[in-house]
């Protein structure tokens, strides 16, 4: 199941496929990602673009303490979810200022297309609404 999209803007010049290799390494190296899968998509006018498809980690670790919480005793707190949605956000800024040849990273917030570095926290709270939903039409199972 697929909680979130992202999409990386990247250099055309640049290596996609040493691009998508790096982007899902670093995805996966967060611990409030279960799975990520990247690919390249089509060049569009701005330059080659990478989609990012994420999966939230069932077990999410609480307020730094060795609460495991899973998906089901989550879902219905968005609040949860949007924290750990910062999280990830913060991280995949970091990567994308880290990682030469990507520009920005992007997420769906309704209709809008918004970098990552101009999401606010209405912005976050309405995704964090639509990964709860996801998750409760889709839940996954339990460890």
């Amino acid at each position: 199941m697929t909680d979130l999209k992202l999409y990386f803007s990247v250099d055309p010049a640049a290596e996609s496929d040493a691009l998508v290799s790096s982007l899902k390494k670093g995805l996966q190296s967060s611990d409030v990602v279960e799975q990520a899968e990247a690919t390249p998509e089509t060049s569009r006018l701005t330059g080659l673009e990478i989609y990012a498809a994420i999966s939230l980690a069932a077990n999410i670790i609480h307020h730094g303490h060795d609460i495991i919480h899973d998906t089901k005793e989550i879902i219905d707190d968005s609040t949860s979810i949007t924290e750990v949605l910062k999280k990830l956000f913060a991280h995949v800024v970091d990567m994308v200022k880290q990682t030469p040849g990507v520009h920005e990273a992007r997420v769906d917030v309704g209709l809008r297309s918004v970098p990552l570095t101009q999401l606010t926290d209405a912005d976050i709270a309405k995704i964090a609404d639509a990964v709860v939903a996801r998750m409760k039409a889709d839940p996954q199972p339990t460890t």
